[in-house]
């Protein structure tokens, strides 16, 4: 079958050749259209996040290696400081 074919030309080869899936083709595709034209809203990171975020950047290079791999134990550890350093920081 050549690619140059529309979808349009597509759903009425496929309503000659198998009207019932022709049917479930055309459902498929219009709830695929009803969610791509709502593109959706990224959601807003909390303040806590984005404290935890920063405080991790800041930190993690103590708990790397030379090579940039992380030390044994070194994620865990820097991801509890991470989280002790954001729950201390903030507007109070």
């Amino acid at each position: 079958m050549p690619s140059h074919y529309d979808q349009e030309q597509l759903m009425q080869m496929l309503m000659i050749m198998n009207p019932e899936m022709a049917q479930m083709m055309q459902l498929l595709n219009g709830m695929n259209g009803a969610a791509a034209e709502e593109p959706a809203k990224p959601r807003r990171k909390s303040a806590y996040q984005r404290r935890y975020k920063a405080a991790f950047k800041k930190i993690q290079s103590r708990y790397k290696l030379k090579s940039g791999r992380w030390k044994k134990g070194g994620f865990r550890a820097a991801v509890r400081e991470a989280h002790k350093m954001a729950r201390r920081g903030g507007k109070k």
